[in-house]
Formats: structure tokens, C-alpha cells, sequence
């Protein structure tokens, strides 16, 4: 059997799966292969076979990946990290620039902190403008990091520019992330939301205690709302696009069909007629002979 062509596919991280195609006729074998375990199937157009095979793979080797039925290999080699989008890298940029400002004029969000020095206000801007860079790309990622970010500008002086990037990834992971993780983040948002506020009037037992719940909200419940409403919009704008889509391939295919019918007609009717002109043509033709056959009434 000849040598089958393999489209090489790079593995991906442990929370995604690759797709790999082996062709070689008359067999098509199509599977897809997650970290840690493979499941292949092969395909061919009279039969149909299941083969599965469990595999460890360890995080510095490369996945090797084999077709039962082709007795083939194929290499998946390791992955490179996404490209970060331009606009992303402009905002990161700006955030970054905005903040270097604030410092540099010692204009900082808090006073009397754990970290007095001056510089440690700058780690979380600079860990916060790497996560706007990835905010499309790999959002819940950047998400996770972020609030890292946040959280340890709490024990500095603060910037804020720190917290509107904040607000930015937020907004980005919910509206570029995935559907499951986007319907999450709102409600875990709000949760904390309400469990800052409720803290802190157990702790301080004043109304200061709504002002940080109404702050903390703004800086991530709000930004998240915002997010869930934007995706929805987006994706009832694409629900929309597609019906028109289909409604104008199905007006074409009636169009067409239409058309083969009118065609269809127009060839029954000229087949009637040419049908009827024949045969008309037949019976002259052999009323004519028959004429001509016949004797003289002289020579009877």
C-alpha cells in the first residue's frame, strides 16, 4: 500500500483537541487527538471501523499518533504561542504609557499600603498591560492573571490606569472568550461583588463598606454585564446574517427550480407539437401513397 499523505497538524495545549487527516485510497482516516489520549477512527466508502488507543504523552515529547487500518505514524510537533492582536498590543501600549505617566507624577489610587515603595506600584501595571496584549487571544488566561494583577495592586499604592486595563479584560473574557466561560464570569463577578461588600461590613460595620462593594462592582460586575450584552447582540447580529443568508439561497434554489420547471414545460409543449406535426406529416404522407397506388376507374 502506497505511503499515505498525513496533514500535519501542531499539538495544541492540554485543553484543546487537533484534528488530523490521513488520506490514502481507497481509506480516509479522520481523528482527532487531545493531550493525553487518542481516539481514532477509520473511514473508507463501503466499510466503517472503530479502532480506539490510549496513549500517555509526556509534556516534553512529541505526540505520535497511529492509524490502525494504514499502519502509518504521524509527528505532531509542539505548537507556537499566539499572535497577539495589533489592536490589543496598541491598547496594551496605551496602558502602559498612561501608567508610566501616573507614576512618574506620583498620582496613585491609595495611601498607607504594605508595600511603600514606589516601584512595586509598577509590577501589576506592567503583569496588567502583558494581559491586555493577550486579551483576544487567550482570554480567560489574561483573565486569571489579571485579577492576580489587581489584587496585589491593592497592597501598593495603586495606579489607575492598573484598573481600567482591568476593566478591559473583563470585558474582553467575556466577549472573546469562550460561550461556557463567558456565561460564568458575570455571575462569579457578582458573587464577589456581593461578597467584598458583605465583608467589609462585617469588618469596618460602616456605610464606607457600600462604597467598596459599589467600586469593586464598577471595576468588574459592570464591565462583565457590559460584555454579556455586547456578545449577545453580536451573536443575535450573526443569527440574523444567516437566516438572510439561507432565506436568499432558498429564494435561488426555488428560482432555479422555477426555472427547470418553466424549461421542463417548454419541452413538453414542443414535443406535443412536434409530435402532432409528425404524426400529421405521416397520415398525408400515407393518404397521399394510397392515392397514387389506386387504378384508373377506366381500367377497372
Amino acid at each position: 500500500m502506497a505511503r499515505p499523505a498525513a496533514s500535519r497538524t501542531q499539538k495544541p495545549t492540554s485543553q484543546t483537541t487537533i484534528s488530523v487527516t490521513i488520506t490514502a485510497f481507497p481509506f480516509r482516516c479522520p481523528f482527532s487527538l487531545p493531550w493525553d489520549r487518542a481516539r481514532f477512527v477509520v473511514a473508507s466508502d463501503d466499510v466503517r471501523l472503530h479502532r480506539s488507543a490510549e496513549g500517555r504523552i509526556g509534556p516534553d515529547e512529541e505526540a505520535t499518533a497511529r492509524c490502525g487500518m494504514l499502519d502509518e505514524y504521524v509527528t505532531l510537533p509542539r505548537p507556537a504561542l499566539p499572535r497577539p492582536h495589533r489592536l490589543d498590543l496598541l491598547i496594551a501600549a496605551t496602558g502602559l504609557a498612561g501608567g508610566l505617566v501616573l507614576w512618574w507624577f506620583g498620582l496613585h489610587t491609595q495611601v498607607d499600603r504594605l508595600f511603600t515603595e514606589r516601584w512595586a506600584t509598577l509590577v501589576p501595571l506592567v503583569v496588567m498591560s502583558g494581559c491586555e496584549a493577550v486579551r483576544r487571544t487567550t482570554p480567560r488566561a489574561a483573565l486569571t492573571v489579571g485579577t492576580l494583577a489587581i489584587v496585589a495592586d491593592q497592597f501598593t499604592y495603586g495606579s489607575l490606569a492598573t484598573v481600567l486595563m482591568f476593566t478591559d479584560v473583563v470585558y474582553a473574557a467575556v466577549v472573546y472568550g469562550p460561550a461556557a466561560h463567558a456565561r460564568r464570569v458575570p455571575y462569579s463577578t457578582g458573587l464577589v461583588t456581593i461578597g467584598v461588600t458583605i465583608g467589609f461590613l462585617v469588618w469596618w460595620g460602616n456605610a464606607y463598606a457600600l462604597l467598596v462593594g459599589v467600586i469593586t462592582g464598577m471595576i468588574s460586575f459592570l464591565p462583565a454585564i457590559t460584555g454579556a450584552i455586547v456578545r449577545n447582540h453580536r451573536e443575535a447580529a450573526d443569527a440574523a446574517r444567516l437566516r438572510a443568508e439561507q432565506t436568499a439561497l432558498l429564494a435561488e434554489m426555488d428560482r432555479a427550480q422555477a426555472v427547470v420547471a418553466e424549461r421542463a414545460r417548454m419541452a413538453r409543449e414542443l414535443h406535443d407539437v412536434v409530435a402532432n406535426h409528425l404524426s400529421a406529416i405521416a397520415i398525408h404522407s400515407t393518404a397521399a401513397l394510397s392515392s397514387t397506388n389506386r387504378p384508373p376507374p377506366g381500367r377497372r
